[in-house]
């Protein structure tokens, strides 16, 4: 349902204005502040100007078509815009999910259509299914937007951990984060964030957190809204799947990177960077998981390795030992030999680690795809040395710091020519160039990288971090 703001013409000092500029006396000459075309009528010409342009991804949640719509009745200079007239025009301002469209009040013929960045963000939709399945996310209404209470909002079951209002929390948190960085919600388009929340049903995955490429949705089970940085991975794997170069496509329907083998623990693993640069709190991720004695019962009493689910800073969790022996219970730590068990939560952190699928940590948990989850570890280990520093198979490290980390890694991603099944090698290189990318920018005084101060003894750094995990060649 529409949403409606309807509004007289504005007027400064007896003069009308449009956005607080005054319109010029000369230009006003028999204006006919009587609108001919209804306000209704003028909200179904820029329904369908927005129609026109949405892509079809845009329906396919539920409820996808009840759009936020405002509307105000103004004098427009066209002038403003850009646009060569002799005269202002009474027109009916129309905002559609952050699309505004001037409609002529007089003719109804459209005058102009802009994306407004500074409105875009006028859109999350938070679900709550109460412990039913991922099928009903897509039948819902929601129950939260980003302002509130939803209108026709369902009643759902007293939720003490009140993940629908943290899952609206995290949406915002998450879209602030990635504006800043020039990315307008998941796939720079400014759609909308969905958040649907006690996602809970009889199999491994839907008991966690997951992002569908399809709906564009974030799934969390029961209580994972308290675990922050689990929703910031999931929502991060949505913006790699929009990156310029890994876009959905018609030779590659899903985008994003592939969920399997090096490109897939890759994946994982910027999920678990910017989901910790996100939360701002940590380099571990899970730690705040519900002890949900469905998953992994064995690892949540006291001394197990379950949580947190990886340690960035130190992904063995412990002990590393690539022997074939498995007595149970061991020390906590990796052990790609070993079935897995409570105690065996690690991962590797040295690309000379990497997990192959004939290794029994792999056979067991990750049949399959190629131990992505597992093999993560390598690349976040990098991530934490780069930002932190320190000293890692003989390659001593400084730290950039986590400011400027982000941004080369985000321009990497956004601006090299990343392919699909990209291995780790060939990433850290890229993300080696793009470091070199934002020195040369520094150095002819962009305004907004001059101010990240990225020199070449960053870039030196960022390519220690990777070979200390096995990625590069240090530098000399």
């Amino acid at each position: 349902p529409a949403k409606k703001d309807v509004m007289s013409v504005k007027r400064v000092s007896g003069v009308p204005s449009v956005s607080g500029r005054l319109v010029s006396q000369d230009k006003l000459i028999d204006l006919n502040t009587t609108p001919v075309v209804s306000w209704t009528e003028a909200i179904d010409r820029a329904l369908a100007v927005y129609n026109r342009g949405r892509r079809s991804k845009d329906t396919s949640i539920a409820n996808g078509g009840n759009c936020a719509v405002k509307v105000q009745l103004t004098v427009l200079d066209p002038t403003i815009l850009g646009l060569k007239a002799d005269r202002a025009r009474l027109a009916w301002h129309i905002l559609v999910d952050g699309i505004v469209v001037f409609i002529d009040a007089q003719d109804g013929t459209k005058i102009f259509q802009y994306n407004d960045m500074l409105s875009a963000f006028d859109h999350i939709r938070i679900y709550d299914v109460d412990g039913g399945g991922q099928d009903q996310c897509e039948t819902a209404t929601p129950v939260l937007d980003e302002n509130g209470p939803y209108p026709g909002a369902p009643s759902v079951s007293a939720d003490s951990d009140d993940n629908a209002g943290k899952a609206q929390a995290e949406a915002k948190k998450a879209h602030d984060f990635f504006k800043k960085l020039g990315w307008k919600s998941y796939d720079e388009q400014a759609s909308v964030i969905n958040f649907c929340v006690r996602v809970q049903q009889g199999n491994w995955d839907s008991r966690f957190g997951q992002y569908s490429p399809t709906l564009h949705c974030v799934y969390l089970y029961p209580g994972l809204a308290l675990a922050q940085d689990i929703a910031f991975h999931e929502f991060t794997h949505g913006v790699i799947q929009f990156m310029p170069a890994l876009k959905p496509s018609s030779t590659w329907p899903s985008g994003g990177l592939e969920r399997r083998d090096e490109a897939g623990a890759l994946g994982e693993a910027l999920a678990d960077f910017f989901g910790a640069q996100i939360e701002g709190l940590n380099w571990t991720i899970g730690e705040h998981i519900p002890d949900d004695p469905f998953f992994y019962p064995q690892e949540l009493g006291p001394g197990k390795n379950g949580k947190p689910l990886r340690n960035m800073a130190d992904p063995h969790k412990g002990t590393y030992t690539q022997n074939e022996e498995c007595p149970d219970p061991s020390p906590a730590g990796f052990y790609p030999n070993c079935p897995n068990r409570g105690w065996n939560n690690g991962q590797p952190d040295h690309y000379g680690e990497l997990v192959t699928a004939e290794q029994q940590l792999c056979a067991w948990k990750e049949p399959g795809n190629g131990c992505i989850h597992i093999n993560s570890g390598i690349f976040n280990k990098a991530m934490f040395l780069a930002a932190n520093g320190g000293d890692h198979h003989n390659v001593h490290v400084e730290g950039i710091g986590s400011g400027k980390l982000v941004r080369i890694i985000f321009r990497a991603l956004r601006n090299k020519a990343i392919t699909p099944n990209i291995n780790m090698k060939e990433f850290a290189r890229k993300s080696h160039e793009a470091c070199t990318d934002l020195m040369e920018k520094s150095v002819i005084r962009n305004p907004v990288f001059t101010r990240l101060n990225i020199v070449k003894a960053n870039c030196d750094q960022i390519q220690n971090a990777f070979a200390a995990v096995g990625l590069m060649k240090p530098h000399n």
